[in-house]
């Protein structure tokens, strides 16, 4: 554990801001100025803010540094959203009498902890950032704070808008006194029956988004070690079978696909090695990622996703309807696929997300590379 970086407090409050503002980028995307709103200009500032009082005391010199470049930013957007200076004045004595004065949040753990582990401890906040559960430290500090010795806390996550996301995040001090990121329970709003729940490894961690990607029936690359060797595999959620303690089993792929390659062979608009680079980490964390196709100037959008089973990707049109990867890469989806999709009904089981059904069983690249090129044969 020597020469890991230590926890910074604002850090993990400005991540949990970019989290927001990422939510709102997506709900909002038909607006692409909804991030200059003065709404949501304000809602920022409101939460600088706090931040930077809660922490500006900080016993710990790289808190108070972070709290005063957040104050730096916290004036910037002032004069932003209020260029008159008898305008901010008249707001700064507004909210002297106004707001509830915000206390330092007290971050030395053997001060405010006694007793306990304090190395422990911060390797525990670690664990929850990595894990994308960084939201849980504050209620995890409370816990402590109250003795207890095995608990649990509770995390919301909105990776769609509208779409709730619930985790409960387990501790236990062990005998030694330090204690222990036991794992998470994940659970679909909505599914009571769709949970699962992932014990912690620092060989194989799951984190908060790969566990709702593989919930949602998608794949998810980990690059692990398995007796001093490196090893890759892609993993997803058997949703037909469950273990004694009711979780569903996962199915193991060998990761021989070269989804990097078969990303670029895809007739897609742009293929600059940012986007490139971005498609294939996104796939293989378990996204759904969107595409837009070009074939003979005409632009199309797609979704795709991994498909280890098949070595391939599993493709939906712009509607999240799943497709053929035959007729993905043709100019335009046929009128009778069209038809099929504005009058088909929702049949989808209330247990399982739409996502979690998709079968994987479409024709590969490489299949249809190897079509074009008997065409061409025979065409010879």
């Amino acid at each position: 554990m020597k020469n890991e970086k230590p926890i910074n407090h604002v850090e993990v409050e400005q991540g949990e801001w970019d989290k927001r503002e990422e939510w709102f980028k997506e709900t909002f995307k038909k607006y692409p100025k909804a991030l200059e709103s003065r709404a949501f200009q304000l809602e920022k500032l409101e939460y600088y803010e706090y931040v930077h009082a809660k922490y500006i005391n900080s016993p710990d010199p790289n808190d108070r540094l972070a709290a005063r470049f957040l104050g730096e930013q916290k004036v910037k957007l002032e004069r932003d959203i209020y260029p008159s200076s008898t305008v901010r004045f008249l707001k700064k004595v507004f909210d002297v009498f106004s707001k509830p004065k915000v206390f330092s949040a007290p971050v030395t753990l053997s001060e405010s902890f006694p007793g306990n582990n304090e190395a422990s401890l911060k390797d525990v906040k670690k664990q929850l950032i990595q894990a994308g559960l960084g939201s849980c430290i504050s209620e995890l500090e409370e816990q402590i704070k109250q003795g207890k010795d095995e608990f649990s806390v509770s995390a919301t996550i909105y990776f769609k808008p509208g779409e709730k996301t619930s985790y409960k995040a387990e501790f236990k001090k062990d005998e030694e006194g330090n204690f222990q990121f036991l794992g998470f329970q994940i659970t679909l709003d909505g599914k009571e029956a769709l949970s699962q729940r992932y014990k912690w490894d620092e060989n194989k961690p799951y984190t908060a988004k790969s566990a709702y990607n593989q919930l949602n029936g998608r794949a998810v690359a980990h690059t692990y070690s398995i007796d001093g060797q490196k090893q890759s595999s892609m993993s997803m959620l058997d949703f037909t079978d469950k273990d004694v303690s009711g979780n569903f089993r996962i199915k193991e792929f060998p990761l021989d696909f070269d989804y990097a390659g078969q990303i670029y062979d895809l007739p897609l608009k742009d293929k600059t090695r940012t986007l490139l680079s971005k498609l294939e980490h996104g796939i293989l964390n378990g996204n759904r990622e969107q595409v837009t196709f070009l074939k003979n100037g005409v632009e199309e959008t797609f979704y795709i996703e991994a498909n280890p089973g098949q070595k391939s990707f599993t493709i939906y049109n712009e509607h999240h309807k799943k497709i053929t990867l035959k007729d993905a890469v043709s100019i335009k989806a046929t009128e009778s696929v069209i038809k099929e999709e504005m009058g088909s009904k929702q049949t989808e089981s209330p247990n399982v997300s739409s996502d979690a059904k998709a079968s994987h069983k479409e024709p590969t690249l490489k299949v249809v590379r190897n079509a074009k090129k008997k065409t061409k044969m025979s065409a010879g």
